[in-house]
């Protein structure tokens, strides 16, 4: 009834996508990245519910490290109804099955249906409410379309430097001491082939150091009503230094970019406040509003959570650790991903 999933099982899988999800999913539309995402050597990474040479279940994950014992992250789990209908907890057998098949020392992704926060919790994980941090340099710069009170950034500090890292080989500047910092816990192939080599999204991985520490910070611009957003989509190192080496970046890029903004959990609220930074409030029932999907824009304010393994130090979320920074609208993110 269950199984992990093989390379030739891959059309079936994109037509349950097809059939039980979305039928105009970014995955059916573009099987080369459904490939890209999953294929991991002569295996995809999913654990498949099967009945009758039909799958009924998909559970998607992904690898964080390529360590003999990795952390590794979910996306893309469903059950067709008529076998949730039959057969009890079948989704949480599926997802059981996955865990205990695939060798890691933890696990967590963003992208949680809030309808799920109980089921997480009664499995004894974290859940955990992503913020959604923004700041900008000069209160004239902020867009009409945004309402926010606050958000201008203070000058960076000024012992951090934020240099680029265009290739593979400059990857190798990165001190690997800073993925212990965090949980998941990182390494260099996962930062070359979820952003470097990404082949429809274009990302710019900054190395931002001081004296004492380093930061990997990762951005996207994102066009938006003839303006252009800095999205942070991911920071690698100690997690207090995130909202400074932020700073170093947006300072480097705010000739081009209207705002920066960073959804995460497990940062210090407070630190991004030091900075300049307003955090949204979800609670203010849309007084807040500052754009978290794009494609296709949703002006209303969105919040996003995440699920994670419990009793872990330093475990943070960030958009980029699973699908949340997926490209929907593929032609639209080639074209305007670097203007």
């Amino acid at each position: 009834m269950f199984r992990l999933a093989k390379i030739k099982d891959g059309q079936q899988i994109i037509n349950f996508l097809q059939a039980h999800w979305n039928a105009d999913h970014v995955y059916v539309r573009f099987p080369e990245l459904f490939y890209y995402d999953f294929q991991q050597g002569k295996r995809l990474n999913f654990g498949l519910m099967e009945i009758g040479g039909v799958i009924k279940g998909i559970f998607g994950y992904f690898f964080y490290n390529k360590t003999s014992n990795p952390d590794i992250g979910g996306m893309l789990w469903q059950v067709t109804p008529d076998i949730q209908r039959r057969i009890p907890l079948a989704g949480l057998r599926l997802r059981q099955f996955v865990l205990q098949q695939v060798k890691h020392r933890f696990f967590g992704s963003p992208g949680a249906n809030p309808q799920t926060r109980v089921i997480y919790q009664r499995l004894g994980m974290t859940w955990a409410p992503m913020e959604h941090f923004v700041g900008t340099d000069k209160q004239e710069h902020w867009p009409t379309f945004i309402r926010i009170r606050g958000g201008v950034l203070k000058p960076k500090p000024r012992v951090l430097r934020a240099t680029q890292l265009i290739g593979s080989s400059e990857l190798q500047s990165i001190d690997n001491k800073i993925f212990q910092a965090q949980t998941p816990i990182k390494d260099l192939n996962y930062i070359e082939r979820r952003f470097l080599k990404h082949p429809f999204r274009s990302y710019q991985i900054w190395l931002v150091e001081s004296p004492a520490a380093q930061n990997v910070v990762v951005t996207r611009r994102q066009n938006i009503k003839d303006l252009l957003v800095l999205r942070v989509i991911d920071v690698i190192g100690d997690p207090d230094r995130a909202a400074g080496a932020i700073c170093a970046v947006f300072d480097k890029e705010k000739h081009c970019c209207s705002y920066v903004d960073f959804v995460a959990y497990g940062f210090n609220s407070n630190l991004f406040r030091s900075m300049g930074f307003a955090r949204v409030d979800f609670d203010k029932k849309g007084q807040d509003y500052v754009p978290n999907y794009f494609e296709p824009l949703s002006e209303s304010p969105v919040q996003l959570f995440a699920n994670c393994d419990s009793g872990y130090t330093a475990t943070t979320m960030v958009k980029g650790n699973g699908d949340q920074d997926r490209p929907n609208d593929i032609k639209v993110s080639l074209s305007r991903s670097n203007p």
